[in-house]
């Protein structure tokens, strides 16, 4: 009989779930040792089930903040196990230090949002769609002390671990989501029994076609009405439940749009603001703005309830016109206004 495969496996998202349930159903591995990152409040749910899944599957486990560099006592443990490959499963949000995956044979490997080492960083289905490319890739690589800038993975016959999922349809992105999680687990499964046999193999990254991502946080999702239809349709699409939502303004609250539509055929306007209502359909509950250069159709929105965590505002949409519906209102922050309420406000 071979030997089973030594891994250490990091994580702590929903993606993570469902990859370590396939992984404890191997016979062929041994997960030693479980890392599970907390990570965000909203998220606090996923490591609480990790942990179940740890204890009922009697795996050893620790528990660590995202925002924290692992305890020395987590580093000498995985030391001195000696793992095949620390394995990440999802997301993990902080920098591994080199004495954690120099201790492994094929160091540490995960999968990256993006075709390296094209869209390097943070948020990257969110880009790739609010970029409106046409694919979004999955690629595997070997972790290394600068972000996203190790080794791609390669099987022995030269084609690389990786997957590209298109993005030139109109699928909601919890949809796309779907799918990436789907070729998460496949790729993972795919990895480990590669690493069994030894049929990887290692390439360095060409930095001459490098491209980077910001941190994209709720306050980055204002829509601007001057840009044009498609690049707004495609920054609504790219921010919709699960994530926060991209917002505009509509007097003086925040109105979230969850799903829209760009208007084929449209009047030409010679007298154009961006922002404007010009029509509101009562038979399908929808509202039309004037973009930068042609009309949006505006379907499901979420008004005026800042109380809710941004996550949770999705559950409380309305079709459009429960709002909006006047052609003499225009959505987009009112500086002018706001500087009139300001004025009142300390004057009183």
């Amino acid at each position: 009989m071979s030997k089973k495969l030594k891994i250490v496996f990091i994580g702590g998202h929903q993606r993570t779930i469902k990859t370590f349930k396939e992984l404890i159903k191997r016979k062929d591995i041994e997960i030693i040792f479980f890392i599970i990152q907390k990570d965000y409040k909203n998220e606090f749910k996923h490591y609480l089930e990790l942990k179940k899944l740890a204890i009922k599957n009697k795996i050893s486990y620790v528990l660590t903040e995202s925002s924290k560099k692992l305890k020395n006592s987590i580093v000498k443990k995985v030391q001195k196990i000696s793992p095949d490959v620390i394995l990440r499963g999802g997301n993990w949000r902080a920098m591994l230090p080199p004495e954690i995956w120099n201790t492994a044979k094929y160091g540490c490997i995960g999968l990256h949002g993006s075709s390296l080492p094209k869209y390097r960083g943070w948020a990257g289905i969110n880009w790739h769609l609010i970029n409106g490319e046409k694919q979004y890739g999955l690629q595997m690589f070997r972790f290394n002390k600068s972000i996203d800038d190790g080794d791609l993975v390669y099987r022995k016959n030269g084609s690389s671990l990786s997957k590209k999922i298109s993005l030139n349809n109109k699928l909601s992105i919890s949809q796309i989501l779907e799918k990436v999680d789907f070729e998460h687990v496949r790729l993972i499964m795919e990895l480990v029994s590669l690493l069994k046999f030894n049929k990887i193999k290692f390439k360095k990254q060409n930095i001459s076609r490098q491209t980077w991502t910001c941190h994209r946080g709720p306050e980055d999702g204002q829509i601007d009405w001057k840009q044009n239809t498609t690049s707004i349709y495609n920054f609504i699409r790219g921010q919709s439940y699960p994530f926060p939502g991209a917002f505009t303004f509509y007097k003086s609250k925040k109105l979230y749009i969850w799903n829209s539509e760009i208007k084929k055929k449209t009047p030409k306007y010679v007298g154009r603001i961006p922002g404007k209502i010009i029509n509101i359909n009562k038979e399908n509950g929808t509202a039309e703005v004037l973009t930068g250069d042609g009309v949006l159709i505006i379907k499901e929105v979420t008004y005026g309830r800042e109380k809710y965590h941004p996550l949770k505002r999705f559950q409380f949409r309305k079709l459009a016109n429960n709002y909006l519906n006047s052609v003499r209102e225009k959505l987009g922050l009112n500086i002018y206004e706001e500087l009139i309420k300001l004025k009142k406000k300390y004057k009183n």
